[in-house]
């Protein structure tokens, strides 16, 4: 059992501006509120593939550590990342395609692996509320990006 979503939005923002918003960690965190922090793990100083990370995301109140890496890297286009931590594996990507009117449609898809059978029961139980929830941050990130638009 795991769970698959994929939200999608449109912006009237550039991909460029939404770009920015879900490559840059400081603005991650402003519109992907569970996210409270994301660090580097190899020392990198720019983001590209290969580029290890561990953030500090909320999760039902407690705060979880979730490792990542870069696994595809195209500006303005698509970001792509494989997550996990002592509870899952998975992965999650923003693929950004430009709209006629200058904005930009995004999709995040999301697949959560569960590593255990509690975790496979509470999955099966909550993947509509985890799809729903996907949907809200994805909202988010519309909002912002319209305002900034």
């Amino acid at each position: 059992i795991h769970m698959q979503t994929e939200p999608v939005i449109t912006t009237k923002a550039s991909p460029a501006k939404v770009w920015t918003l879900v490559e840059d960690p400081e603005h991650l965190k402003n519109w992907f509120t569970p996210i409270k922090s994301t660090v580097a793990t190899n020392g990198a100083t720019t983001r590209q593939v290969g580029t290890t990370f561990r953030q500090v995301i909320v999760v039902l109140g407690k705060p979880r550590n979730v490792d990542g890496e870069i696994v595809e890297y195209q500006p303005e286009r698509k970001l792509s990342v494989k997550i996990s931590d002592d509870s899952f594996t998975g992965s999650l990507a923003y693929v950004l395609t430009p709209t006629a009117d200058g904005g930009t449609e995004v999709r995040m898809p999301v697949e959560i692996i569960p590593r255990n059978m509690l975790v496979r029961a509470a999955v099966a139980v909550s993947a509509p509320l985890m799809g729903g929830a996907a949907q809200t941050i994805l909202n988010q990130l519309k909002n912002m990006a319209d305002n900034q638009a």
